[in-house]
C-alpha cells in the first residue's frame, strides 16, 4: 500500500469517528429537549444545562427532575414519620438550595417557599458563608438541607457545636 493511499484511509477513519461521535453528543441533547418541552407544558421550569451538570454531576435533564422528586419526597416521608403533615406548615426554608431542584417538587404545599445559597444560580436569598441568614427569627416551620455541608469549604466547618 502506498503512503499516500494510507493517509486516505486514515483521514476517512477519522472522519467517520468523528461524525460518529457527534450523532453520540446529539442523542442526549435530543433527549433532554423532548424532557423539556414535556415540563415547559406542566408549568416547570428547567435551568441551564450548564448549572443542572454542576447541581447533579451530569447534564440530564431527567435524573435532574427524578432526584429533585426523590428529595422532596424523602422531605415529606420525613415529616411523616415525626407526624407533622406537609400542609399545617407555614414557611420552608431549603438551606443550599442551589436551583431549586427539591423546592420545585414542593410547590403544591400551601408553606411559603425560600431558599438561600452561598452560590447565586437563581434569584433566591444569597447567603454568606458564616451566619447570620437574610431572614428573621422563627420565620420557618421547617429548614432541611441536602448536600449542604459537604459542600462547605474546611476554613467554615468548626471543630464542635458553637458555644
Amino acid at each position: 500500500m502506498q503512503l499516500t493511499q494510507a493517509f486516505s484511509w486514515g483521514r476517512w477513519i477519522g472522519d467517520l469517528v468523528s461524525r460518529i461521535s457527534r450523532k453520540l453528543e446529539l442523542r442526549p441533547r435530543l433527549k433532554n429537549a423532548a424532557i423539556r418541552s414535556r415540563y415547559r407544558e406542566q408549568n416547570i421550569l428547567i435551568p441551564p444545562l450548564g448549572i443542572i451538570k454542576l447541581v447533579t454531576g451530569t447534564p440530564d435533564v431527567e435524573w435532574f427532575i427524578e432526584t429533585g422528586k426523590i428529595s422532596a419526597e424523602r422531605v415529606r416521608s420525613a415529616l411523616q414519620q415525626i407526624h407533622v403533615d406537609p400542609e399545617g406548615l407555614d414557611c420552608i426554608l431549603d438551606f443550599g438550595c442551589g436551583c431549586g431542584r427539591v423546592l420545585s417538587h414542593l410547590a403544591d404545599l400551601k408553606a411559603e417557599l425560600h431558599g438561600c445559597e452561598l452560590v447565586p444560580s437563581a434569584k433566591l436569598a444569597i447567603n454568606e458563608l458564616a451566619p447570620p441568614l437574610p431572614y428573621e427569627s422563627e420565620k420557618f416551620d421547617l429548614v432541611y438541607a441536602f448536600s449542604t455541608f459537604t459542600h462547605g469549604r474546611s476554613s467554615c466547618r468548626s471543630n464542635g457545636p458553637p458555644n
